[in-house]
C-alpha cells in the first residue's frame, strides 16, 4: 500500500495529517489513466471520429457559399435573405458554443457531443428537406446550434489522450478543420476554383 500525503508547495517533506493518514492508508492507490484504459477504445478510433465530426462541420459551414445565387433564384428571395443562410449559422454557432461547452463541463463532454452531433445531423436533414427560405434559415439555425462539436473535440482529446499524443491529435483535427474550411473558400460564388481542372 502507498500513501496519500499533501504536499506543500516550497516543502520537500510531505505534510500529513494523523486521522487524514489512517482514512487513506485502507485505499489501495492506482493510476486512474491504467483503469480507464482497460476498458476504453483504441486512441485512434476517437480520434478518427472526432476528424470526421470535425471535418463535416467545417464543410457544411462553407459548402453553401457557392450554392447561394442557386438558392436565391431556386427559392425566389433576395440576395438580403439568402445571404443570411450562412449569417444564421454562424450567430447561433457563436451563441451556442459556449453554452454547450459549459454544460459538457457540468454533465461530460462525450454526452454534449452526441448532442450537437445529433443536432447539426437534425439540421442538415431539414435544410436539405427545406421549402423555402423561411425554412432554410431555419434549419441552417439548428445546425448552428452544433457548432460545439468542434471544442468538445478539442476537450475530450485533452482530457483522454495521453500528453504526448495529445498535440499531435489536435494539430490533426485543427489541420482537418482548415481543409474543410478552405474547400470552398477559393470559389467564387457560381463559378469553379481556378485551379480544378
Amino acid at each position: 500500500m502507498q500513501r496519500l500525503c499533501l504536499t506543500l508547495s516550497g516543502l520537500s517533506e510531505p505534510s500529513c495529517r494523523a486521522p487524514i493518514r489512517r482514512r487513506l492508508d485502507s485505499i489501495p492507490i492506482v493510476s486512474l489513466r491504467l483503469v480507464s484504459e482497460a476498458g476504453r477504445q483504441h486512441y485512434n478510433v476517437t480520434l478518427a471520429i472526432l476528424t470526421v465530426a470535425g471535418t463535416a462541420y467545417a464543410l457544411q459551414q462553407t459548402m453553401v457559399i457557392p450554392a447561394l445565387p442557386t438558392l436565391q433564384r431556386d427559392l425566389h428571395t433576395t440576395t438580403t435573405w439568402v445571404t443570411w443562410v450562412l449569417t444564421v449559422l454562424l450567430l447561433v454557432a457563436s451563441v451556442s458554443t459556449p453554452i454547450i461547452g459549459k454544460l459538457g463541463d457540468q454533465y461530460g463532454k462525450q454526452r454534449l457531443l452526441v448532442i450537437s452531433l445529433a443536432l447539426f445531423f437534425v439540421g442538415c436533414a431539414g435544410a436539405a428537406a427545406a421549402w423555402d427560405i423561411w425554412s432554410l434559415i431555419a434549419w441552417r439555425g439548428v445546425q448552428g446550434a452544433g457548432a460545439a462539436v468542434i471544442p468538445l473535440a478539442f476537450a475530450i482529446i485533452n482530457d483522454e489522450f495521453p500528453r504526448d499524443r495529445a498535440g499531435g491529435a489536435i494539430g490533426l483535427i485543427s489541420a482537418a478543420l482548415a481543409t474543410g474550411a478552405g474547400t470552398c473558400a477559393s470559389e467564387t460564388a457560381g463559378s469553379p476554383c481556378p485551379r480544378c481542372p
